[in-house]
């Protein structure tokens, strides 16, 4: 005769819960992974215009130099990679302590029981998407807006290594701020996700099925 009992297993965690977070945090590190470099190379720049007043390092002639004109040296690269691999190194750091904060765990498709729903996750996919590009597009003309208004009203001036000789000095710069707008924008599109998220989990029943026999 048979007996019927509940498994002690725990209930597996859904395929969202398990492998990311909000749909935003999985574009944060494809824009930080263009963004991080462009800031390292005006923050290269920068540095190369203190040490130009303080005279922390000496710097080659040769390494100093910049062929046709063009915004670049060894010097700048060398600082630009360093920069890059220090904030690389500061964004794992915190990415893996958002993760650890968030419960998330990082299993892959390999581990799921069931597979999940194709319809739910190519809606979100597109979601996902759209709310990319309206993001940008509000990105693109704010950043290009303040950088100008700026440069009219003077209220923070750039320094003169960061604008570029020609009809549009202020590329660069355009740039950079456009970037810094892109990822500021997408981590509270984020944050807004996850507050939904927790909303939404708080307010909807838990539907867990025991194992029989």
């Amino acid at each position: 005769m048979g007996t019927y009992r509940h498994s002690s297993r725990p209930e597996m965690p859904s395929f969202s819960r398990r492998v990311r977070g909000p749909a935003a945090w999985g574009g944060i590190g494809c824009m930080l992974a263009v963004l991080l470099p462009v800031l390292s190379y005006f923050a290269a720049l920068l540095t190369l215009d203190y040490n130009a007043f303080y005279r922390w390092f000496d710097v080659p002639a040769q390494w100093a130099a910049r062929p046709m004109g063009l915004p670049i040296s060894i010097i700048i690269i060398i600082l630009t990679v360093g920069y890059t691999i220090f904030l690389y190194a500061i964004y794992s750091t915190i990415y893996a302590i958002v993760y650890r904060v968030a419960g998330i765990t990082p299993y892959t498709v390999l581990d799921l029981e069931y597979p999940p729903k194709t319809r739910k996750r190519i809606s979100q996919l597109e979601s996902g998407k759209l709310a990319n590009i309206l993001i940008f597009l509000a990105a693109l003309a704010g950043g290009i807006g303040l950088v100008h208004l700026n440069a009219a009203k003077g209220w923070l001036p750039f320094p003169p290594s960061w604008l570029l000789p020609g009809p549009a000095p202020y590329a660069g710069v355009d740039v950079l701020v456009v970037l810094l707008l892109w990822v500021s924008l997408w981590a509270l599109w984020g944050i807004i996700q996850a507050i939904i998220s927790a909303t939404l989990k708080k307010e909807s029943p838990d539907d867990s099925l025991g194992d029989e026999f």
